[in-house]
């Protein structure tokens, strides 16, 4: 749970989801003050008071590359649960900054979700309750799996899978375990070393051609009000590199 601060939001939302990106691969639960909404026409009673547009934009493209989810949209038309979670005395608006991001795969679990009303703060207090011990046996591994092919260059990988596989056959020898069972057993487990690999390789690289976009949006921006051979050159640079990364998909 933390507080994203009244200035440069953008940024302190990469800081925290490039130190929550070691985690990519677990099921993630988020939630705080965001200082910002989702949705301006459901979630802000003041119209004219405008939120920043890429602050909504980040926090959207973060969603997006760690397969989060707002899980407020499952309730969002019960009644006794309000669309907002702030009051501002400034501007006399109610709003909804305060929330939960969770992975999408908790979508097929039991929600409940509840607000209670302001008392110490002005900030209502949500409260999300998710039934995991009913899915304590989920499977999460995707049923259409294919390999992601620049493993097939990854040196690395093929030495912790030759080290496996010695390794597995290894305290097989002495067992009466038929071969072809061996064989499942390992593969089964390879499969599930190659998905987790796969997946956070791809979450990398979705991450970082957010991060090179938006800064190439940014240089872009900057090149349009005053022309720079240096800013050029910064433009140049992020291209290629978001081509190698394109080809490497």
């Amino acid at each position: 749970m933390f507080m994203v601060p009244a200035y440069h939001q953008s940024l302190f939302l990469y800081e925290i989801f490039s130190l929550i990106e070691k985690f990519s691969n677990h099921l993630l639960i988020l939630s705080g003050d965001w200082n910002t909404t989702l949705r301006q026409e459901l979630e802000r009673t003041c119209k004219t008071n405008k939120q920043p547009i890429n602050t909504t934009n980040t926090l959207r493209d973060m969603m997006e590359v760690f397969n989060l989810f707002d899980p407020f949209e499952l309730f969002r038309n019960i009644p006794n649960i309000s669309n907002y979670t702030f009051f501002s005395a400034y501007h006399k608006s109610w709003s909804r900054i305060d929330f939960f991001l969770i992975s999408t795969l908790f979508a097929s679990y039991d929600i409940i979700y509840s607000s209670d009303p302001r008392t110490i703060s002005d900030h209502a207090k949500s409260n999300l309750q998710l039934n995991i011990c009913k899915h304590i046996h989920l499977n999460s591994i995707p049923t259409n799996w294919s390999l992601y092919p620049n493993l097939l260059n990854n040196m690395t990988l093929h030495r912790e899978i030759q080290e496996f596989l010695l390794q597995t056959f290894t305290s097989f020898e002495m067992s009466d375990i038929p071969l072809d069972i061996q064989w499942a057993v390992a593969k089964a487990t390879l499969r599930g070393i190659l998905i987790q690999k796969s997946s956070i390789i791809k979450k990398q690289s979705k991450y970082c051609t957010l991060v090179l976009e938006t800064e190439l949006k940014k240089l872009e921006l900057e090149l349009q009000t005053k022309f720079s051979p240096d800013i050029e050159k910064e433009i140049s640079t992020i291209q290629k590199q978001l081509q190698e990364l394109h080809l490497n998909q």
